[in-house]
């Protein structure tokens, strides 16, 4: 049966209600403990709702993004194994089938164009299906030249080398891009990454020694826990930054 819209909403409003449920009786506890205000309770667990339920709401989009980019990464050697498929003679399917049985994560959609033809599916229909459904665009870009090619009758291999040489230039210019743009990210990671937090823990604490010397043992394990935070959460930061922005193919 499948996945239909009806069901993921009732399955998102479901799960982002449970969710909603346990953090409402965490505010209430703060609110009968006198932690938080009852106003500010209430707008706390108002937002946290609609926190919640727009992230589960867009947990499809996310996973499409996740499974584009690791069909972008494989999409350059697939073509080109699918290339050479086509110029050591072999028909359109032959060529199909081989990309579907090598050992990527692209191979399935591959494989999905394959099942539908074998169960009957026109080529081209398989091929405009896996077309609409798929959330990588390079999938998309050498699917739509190969159903044109079908379409106007025009040879299959040189369309689809024309393809492959614009990827190809596409990737190179990717690796470029990124090369240019780690010396600067690099420069300001080591400052803000690492320099800057050790000199500045080093500062806080010697002016916190000078200026505050008698303050308790519980203001520096909260100073000392924030600064912690702190670098944690900028080196998640970069670690993200930095994987964001590579380029993300397979050679």
């Amino acid at each position: 049966m499948p996945y239909s819209y009806e069901r993921f909403a009732r399955s998102a409003y479901m799960l982002s209600g449970l969710f909603s449920f346990l953090f409402a009786i965490v505010f209430l506890f703060m609110i009968l403990g006198e932690v938080l205000p009852p106003l500010w309770g209430i707008i706390g667990i108002a937002l946290t709702s609609c926190i919640i339920f727009v992230i589960v709401a867009h947990i499809p989009a996310f996973q499409a993004n996740a499974i584009g980019v690791k069909v972008e990464a494989d999409m350059l050697m697939i073509a080109r194994r699918f290339l050479i498929n086509l110029q050591s003679g072999m028909s359109l399917f032959s060529a199909y089938a081989d990309v579907a049985k090598t050992d990527t994560y692209t191979a399935r959609f591959f494989d999905e164009v394959i099942s539908k033809i074998y169960l009957g599916m026109p080529m081209e229909e398989a091929i405009e299906e896996s077309i609409r459904l798929s959330p990588s665009v390079s999938f998309k870009k050498v699917q739509t030249q190969i159903k044109s090619a079908l379409l106007t009758g025009s040879d299959v291999e040189k369309v689809f080398s024309v393809t492959l040489e614009e990827m190809t230039k596409e990737r190179i210019n990717q690796i470029n891009k990124y090369g240019k743009q780690l010396g600067p990210i690099a420069m300001i990671y080591m400052i803000f990454g690492t320099v800057a937090p050790a000199i500045g823990s080093v500062g806080i604490v010697i002016m916190a020694s000078i200026v505050l010397p008698s303050v308790n043992d519980t203001f520096f394990t909260v100073l000392f826990s924030g600064l912690i935070g702190g670098i944690i959460l900028v080196q998640i930061m970069f670690i993200t930054l930095f994987a964001s922005i590579r380029p993300k193919t397979s050679i």
